[in-house]
């Protein structure tokens, strides 16, 4: 006995089809529906990189000169000396580091009083999740943190790395110091990366700064 065959089936076999126009008339239904379909899922990538790579609006607390007078004193000097590193320098801060030095120099501040160096300050960024955070880094003539400011924070969120009640958890440390997230510093819920960036970016300037100026 022959079994019947479903009629659904006849646009695959169009010598059994009994008429191209009911043929075609579901495959133009079956493009349609799975146009809608890539469309919606083109749509629901497109959601889903939008969440990945949020906008971001910059921030900018401080400007170059604000920050510098927020972190040397009214009746200081400030001098600007842009020292290009040596092999040799290189290769003792990124044996000290632990990871490679990008930067081919670095800006210094530094605080004068009658001519004798009280401080030093450098702004320098770090990359946070997306985007770079802009902070500058005092430090006193024996190498301890005096004040850490957050210039320029470019990211959605994260935000809080700017607030005193994390930026002074630094004072007082040195390149002696390892600075390790939860143990030396504490971190912040929802802002790691942020936090991971900062911690990384000061622990490098306290160690440049001794190898260049400090033990010297």
């Amino acid at each position: 006995m022959k079994s019947k065959q479903d009629p659904s089936l006849d646009c695959l076999h169009e010598k059994t089809a009994p008429s191209k126009a009911p043929c075609l008339e579901r495959r133009l239904i079956i493009n349609i529906g799975l146009l809608f379909l890539f469309g919606a899922l083109n749509l629901r990538a497109e959601s889903l990189k939008d969440q990945d790579y949020p906008d971001f609006v910059e921030q900018v607390y401080l400007t170059e000169q604000t920050a510098l007078k927020s972190v040397f004193s009214q009746d200081q000097e400030i001098v600007k000396e842009i020292h290009a590193f040596k092999t040799s320098e290189k290769n003792r801060i990124e044996a000290r580091l632990g990871w490679i030095l990008q930067e081919p120099d670095i800006t210094v501040y530094k605080g004068l009083e009658n001519g004798n160096i009280k401080g030093y300050a450098v702004i320098t960024e770090e990359i946070g999740k997306f985007k770079p955070i802009t902070f500058i880094v005092k430090v006193s003539d024996k190498g301890q943190i005096e004040r850490v400011e957050v210039m320029i924070y470019r990211e959605p969120v994260g935000a809080e790395v700017r607030r005193q009640r994390f930026l002074r958890q630094f004072r007082k440390k040195s390149a002696k110091d390892s600075l390790r997230i939860n143990r030396d510093i504490l971190n912040i819920t929802g802002a790691t990366m942020s936090v991971q960036a900062m911690t990384a970016g000061i622990k490098k300037v306290l160690i440049i700064l001794d190898e260049l100026y400090i033990k010297k």
